[in-house]
């Protein structure tokens, strides 16, 4: 896609003098390629051959007197001229014709197009008249078709791009002085003969008299659907955003979306976007609407757009400068997710794909204001994060380019490679971006932390850092998340592996370690007293357990070590069970029974973790046997069997208060009732589905004074069942805090789970407090957001669910107090 090109000031064109290759300010570790050479040019297109088109502007001598026209110049990859097209000449021979030249031409081109048979489609003006022109050409130079479009002097070309049947379209604005001004498509077929025109405008509601409103076009892309989408601004008033005013909110973003005919099937304005709100407030980055959308391509995973311009951060005294932003929409218009990513902008912003290392970024072309004018390239993570994450749109790197100007323009050339103009007249494109050698068969250091060595280490195929601890005999190291890159002290040249990174981001800033890790070969795997997960060398066989191996007796039953998944555990084992009946058991139950001769060799290789009372109840988070179920028994002892035998059946199944100890986080769900089937079970914030009833609370939520209750959740052949469960109160911390009695937020859900499309709360203790209410899916995504001024003693509110399914969280906060809510729909 061709990239659209801001006019700064068409009557003024800039010379310049001589190029130099670019010297640059780096402003953050990771890198954006230096340039690789620099060319004049105020436009670009990248042609089907991968070659580079720009603009070149020429003073003809004419016999009285001299003009300036424009002509095409092409350039190969390393910056040789190929290929030189022009000057266009055409129009008709009474109002075109020249003394000294045969027929007027084109002396300023606003933009091109690549076209699938190799050439270009051109859009300009001429030099004499102002009369606007279309030109398509072939791919060897010359030009099949001049078209007088028949724009006046003050309308304007605003982008154009190559269709998937070898044609083009123009979007332009044509300027109405006594009603509204539309944005306008003009299409055209390969051989650059015109086809049809349609008018987009935002439908005004209650317009005035006259209608001043304006829908003003700023880029046009093809959909996968074979329409177009556009986007750009409205407003009422007929005010034209440029450099003088770009700051204005005089307007609001606009997009629509035609059929390949032209039609508009949906038209939106980007105001009223939603909130990103944290128990703390908006979250940094946060806006509310665009006031100008000014360029878009599809989203990096693939579903929707991703629009790039100026946005307006939440405000309530004082209207805030706009702030540089992304907004992504899905392909049917819908909010997906915005953000601002950097400071005020000083013209428009314009987006284009780049990947680096495997990953996919959008690099985002403007101009920094802080030393003049110089154009500036940022790196924006197109990570799939929660909306209220403070990685989401994170600015990965961020470069200015000496050379002077706006920045006008910015694509991604056929190597990869990043290629932008300026209105200093200047083409430059970037060296490609430098493959990661991501080989990490062998592990290699990239840094140091707490006087651990950290690595990168290759699992499978997750490439994950870890912390190694220097001249460990077994190799000991501790696998980290993504997240903890920043967290250590980097060795040189380090941040060019950051791409290949691939294990996750994990809680704790990084600390824990990556889900579904695969112990090496010859390793073992194990934990820390406090919980730190680590790897090791194992010595030899003796920690192998794939087949369970006896190391003692213990009330007529049989002590073995099993291996489960990368678990190795102690159990208890029913002799001559023919179901293989057996207890898992912690790694404390060591001291609790009578042990085989040398039995005590393998006490190192444990590492299912201590449980609770002595190591009687089972570790958590244990993989079922293939061919095994699990199951308990009256007196809650969690035990293991071969399928076949059930459990017999007591009544509906019954969620029933959990067992806790208060002081070391053990906790274990319980049931009464069921068919007699096995029974998975869930808790947001403690475990997701498992069919083990033993897991563990985070010391987080084990010590925080305003933890929210807990939903549990048991699941038994589809039918589940929830009980609320407050930690405080089992802990004796019920009263925590310094809300007096009668004020303390209270938020009761009226039918969980949920039958209808939508939840009816209600909140009480809140009386004359400002009061938010937001719904996040289980990907952390905002569906519906409310906020309450003044609550009443009693709120009733109706929380629309939407289409969404499954577990729903429910946030309730004021200034001093929250409540986290778990909502099922089934």
């Amino acid at each position: 896609m061709e990239r659209k090109l801001l006019s700064i000031a068409s009557g003024v064109r800039l010379t310049l003098m001589g190029l130099l290759l670019l010297n640059s300010r780096i402003a953050r570790p990771q890198s954006i390629p230096d340039p690789q050479w620099a060319r004049a040019g105020a436009t670009v297109a990248v042609t089907t051959d991968g070659n580079l088109a720009t603009t070149e502007s020429l003073t003809i001598a004419a016999q009285a007197f001299n003009y300036s026209a424009d002509r095409i110049i092409k350039y190969d990859l390393q910056g040789n001229r190929i290929q030189g097209i022009g000057i266009f000449q055409g129009g008709f021979f009474i109002g075109g014709r020249l003394p000294g030249i045969s027929y007027e031409s084109i002396g300023k081109i606003f933009a091109m197009a690549a076209t699938q048979d190799g050439g270009l489609a051109i859009a300009g003006k001429t030099g004499i008249r102002s009369a606007g022109v279309v030109i398509k050409t072939n791919a060897n130079g010359t030009f099949r078709r001049w078209e007088d479009s028949d724009l006046f002097a003050a309308d304007q070309i605003d982008d154009m791009v190559g269709t998937p049947d070898g044609g083009f379209v123009l979007l332009r604005t044509v300027l109405n002085y006594d009603g509204p001004t539309s944005a306008t498509i003009r299409k055209y077929d390969a051989s650059g003969n015109f086809l049809w025109t349609k008018q987009i405008a935002y439908p005004t509601p209650n317009p005035a008299s006259p209608d001043r409103s304006l829908s003003k076009g700023e880029a046009i892309i093809n959909t996968a659907d074979g329409g177009f989408l556009i986007v750009g601004y409205y407003n009422t008033t007929g005010t034209i955003v440029d450099l003088n005013n770009l700051g204005s909110l005089a307007a609001t973003g606009w997009v629509a979306k035609v059929d390949g005919q032209g039609n508009a099937t949906w038209q939106k304005l980007l105001n009223g976007l939603p909130l990103m709100s944290g128990f703390n407030g908006f979250v940094p980055g946060t806006i509310v609407q665009l006031t100008a959308a000014t360029d878009v391509i599809p989203a990096a995973d693939g579903i929707g757009y991703a629009i790039a311009g100026a946005g307006l951060a939440p405000h309530s005294v004082g209207v805030p400068p706009v702030v540089s932003a992304i907004v992504e929409l899905n392909a049917d218009g819908s909010f997906k997710r915005a953000k601002s990513f950097g400071d005020a902008p000083f013209s428009d912003s314009f987006i284009t794909p780049y990947t680096a290392n495997g990953a996919s970024h959008y690099a985002v072309g403007n101009t920094n204001r802080q030393s003049g004018s110089t154009p500036q390239v940022s790196l924006i993570s197109t990570a799939d994060v929660p909306s209220n994450s403070a990685d989401l749109f994170k600015i990965l790197a961020q470069r200015t380019f000496d050379g002077g100007g706006f920045l006008q323009g910015i694509t991604t050339a056929s190597d990869g490679s990043l290629a932008f103009v300026s209105s200093a007249n200047q083409l430059t494109k970037l060296n490609a971006p430098t493959t990661a050698n991501c080989d990490f068969s062998q592990p290699r250091r990239v840094g140091v932390w707490n006087g651990l060595e950290v690595q990168i280490r290759q699992y499978g195929d997750k490439r994950v850092l870890v912390t190694a601890v220097v001249g460990s005999a077994s190799d000991k190291h501790y696998p980290r998340g993504d997240n903890f890159w920043d967290a250590f002290t980097k060795d040189s040249g380090a941040d060019a592996l950051r791409g290949c990174l691939n294990g996750g981001n994990t809680n704790y800033g990084g600390l824990d370690a990556p889900a579904n890790l695969n112990a090496p070969s010859g390793y073992q795997s194990g934990r820390e007293t406090d919980g730190a997960f680590f790897f090791a060398r194992s010595s030899g066989g003796l920690c192998d357990f794939s087949q369970p191996r006896r190391v003692g007796s213990w009330n007529g039953l049989e002590v073995q070590i099993r291996q489960y998944g990368d678990k190795r555990v102690l159990v208890t084992a029913v002799v001559g069970s023919a179901s293989d009946k057996h207890y898992p058991r912690g790694d404390n139950f060591w001291d609790a029974f009578t042990k085989d001769s040398g039995a005590d060799a393998l006490r190192g290789c444990l590492n299912g973790g201590n449980t609770n009372y002595g190591g009687l109840s089972a570790p958590a988070n244990l993989q079922t046997p293939s061919g095994y179920r699990s199951g308990q028994e009256a007196d809650g002892a969690f035990f293991f069997e071969q399928n076949g035998s059930q459990p017999p059946t007591g009544g509906p199944l019954t969620l029933l208060a959990p067992t806790y100890d208060c002081a070391t986080g053990a906790f274990r769900f319980n049931i009464s009732g069921g068919n007699g089937s096995t029974i998975e079970y869930q808790s947001p914030g403690i475990t997701d589905w498992t069919t083990n009833p033993n897991q563990f609370v985070d010391k987080d939520s084990r010590t925080a004074n305003d933890v929210p209750p807990f939903t549990l959740l048991a699941r038994q052949s589809g039918q589940v069942v929830t009980y609320v469960w407050n930690l405080r109160a089992a802990c004796g911390r019920a009263r925590a805090g310094a809300n007096e009695p009668g004020t303390r937020l209270q938020v009761n859900v009226l039918g969980n789970p949920v039958e209808g499309r939508s939840a009816e709360i209600d909140i009480n203790g809140v009386a004359d407090q400002n009061v938010q209410v937001d719904l996040i899916d289980i990907q952390g995504r905002i569906i519906h957001q409310q906020r309450i001024g003044q609550a009443a003693a009693t709120e009733r509110v109706n929380i629309p669910l939407g289409n969404s399914r499954g577990l729903l969280f429910l946030n309730v906060s004021t200034a001093t107090q929250r409540q986290r809510l778990t909502l099922v729909k089934p």
